[in-house]
């Protein structure tokens, strides 16, 4: 948080996805989504969601 600018910024990183996929398969949901994927250009972190949730 940048409070003189008023901006908040975060991020997902591999680590973060394997434990919400994790998270969604223990609760039970049908998968995960990502909004916006213009941080990911070589398909990192796709990769990850898609190879968690196929466990």
């Amino acid at each position: 948080w940048n409070p003189e600018k008023k901006v908040f910024i975060s991020y997902e990183d591999q680590r973060s996805i394997k434990a919400k996929a994790n998270w969604a398969k223990q609760a039970n949901l049908g998968g995960i989504f990502t909004w916006e994927l213009s941080g990911d250009p070589k398909g990192e972190l796709v990769e990850v969601m898609y190879q968690e949730m196929q466990k």
